[in-house]
C-alpha cells in the first residue's frame, strides 16, 4: 500500500477548519520529505498523472486518493498552513510500514 507518512484523526478536525484534513507528520515519510508539519490541513492532492488537485474535504478523501495510488508514484498535496493556501514540493509515495 503506498504511504504518505501522516496520521490524523479520521473522526475530529481540530486545526479549526471545516474541511480538509489535519495532520501529523511521521519522521521519514512522503509527507516530511514533502515539507508538510504537525497541524497542516491538506485539502487537496495530485499524483503525476494529473492536471489538477483533487480537492480533499474529509478523512475519507484523502484515505481514497492514497489508495488509489501507487508506491513509488510522485504526488503533490495543497495544504493550509496559518491561514494561507501551499502547495507542497512533489514527494514519492514509500511504502506503508505494516505491509
Amino acid at each position: 500500500r503506498p504511504y504518505l507518512g501522516i496520521s490524523t484523526n479520521p473522526y475530529l478536525n481540530d486545526c479549526g477548519f471545516t474541511f480538509g484534513v489535519c495532520i501529523t507528520v511521521q519522521e521519514g515519510g512522503a509527507a516530511a520529505a514533502a515539507g508538510l508539519l504537525d497541524d497542516d490541513v491538506i485539502v487537496g492532492y495530485k499524483t503525476e498523472n494529473m492536471d489538477e488537485f483533487l480537492d480533499i474535504y474529509n478523512f475519507n478523501d484523502l484515505k481514497e486518493a492514497i489508495l488509489n495510488s501507487s508506491v513509488g508514484e510522485t504526488i503533490q498535496v495543497k495544504y493550509a498552513r496559518d491561514g494561507i493556501i501551499y502547495i507542497s514540493q512533489e514527494t514519492v509515495l514509500g511504502t506503508h510500514p505494516d505491509d
